[in-house]
């Protein structure tokens, strides 16, 4: 039941980052601008955290993953690989290469540590989710700084 249920889970999430990737990715980054775009991620997951804190459970938890993931997928990837449009081919190969296993490794180490902190305290859920909201918070003014920076980079001509 496991198995099907996230096999289901993929399914849906497939389906929704091609929509998205399909239909809303290039009007929201040329209507909405790239800044907007990598926001929405960021919000989604807050949302996603308040309804899990006002309704725990499996359908919940299912609902958040789905439009977390396919929202990830279908918009955010796409916006985050225009930021490496304002470096050259060669520039951008060497930094993807250079820092995606290695970010990679430390996010996951540091989620780990984080949850068996998390865990070893038992802390109510409303400050765990407290604490994702500042969080994504954090995250939202990451993905403000990383679309300024872009824009700023394509005004001096990088683009």
């Amino acid at each position: 039941m496991r198995t099907a249920l996230f096999a289901r889970i993929d399914l849906w999430v497939n389906v929704v980052a091609l929509v998205v990737q399909g239909v809303a990715t290039g009007w929201v980054l040329t209507a909405l601008g790239l800044a907007v775009a990598l926001c929405v991620l960021p919000l989604l997951t807050a949302g996603g955290f308040i309804g899990l804190g006002l309704a725990p459970g499996l359908a919940t938890l299912v609902a958040v993953q789905i439009a977390r993931r396919g929202i990830q997928y279908g918009l955010e990837r796409p916006s985050r690989e225009v930021l490496f449009t304002v470096v050259s081919s060669e520039e951008s190969t060497r930094r993807r290469r250079s820092s995606t296993p290695s970010s990679s490794a430390a996010g996951t180490r540091a989620a780990i540590w984080a949850y068996d902190a998390v865990r070893s305290i038992s802390p109510p859920a409303i400050a765990v989710t407290a604490a994702m909201l500042v969080v994504c918070a954090g995250w939202v003014g990451v993905a403000l700084f990383a679309a300024r920076r872009h824009a700023a980079l394509a005004r001096r001509g990088h683009l």
